[in-house]
């Protein structure tokens, strides 16, 4: 037989982002998420660019100069 297995979900940190809307061209805005509240630590961020994964980009801020929708 199969042994029983317990599975809990801690609650969910709750994330605001914070930067900079708009630049001129050429310039680099600085983007920052703050994780409060949920079960144990951040450990880890990563960012998305148009909902493509970023690589190298998991840190809470991400600075760029390519325009597009950052989560």
């Amino acid at each position: 037989s199969t042994p029983a297995v317990q599975l809990s979900i801690g609650e969910l940190p709750i994330v605001s982002l914070s930067g900079q809307a708009s630049a001129c061209e050429g310039e680099s805005v600085v983007l920052t998420a703050d994780a409060t509240g949920g079960a144990g630590n951040i450990i880890s961020y990563q960012w998305y660019l148009n909902d493509g994964e970023l690589s190298n980009a998991q840190l809470s801020s991400y600075e760029t100069s390519e325009a597009g929708q950052y989560t």
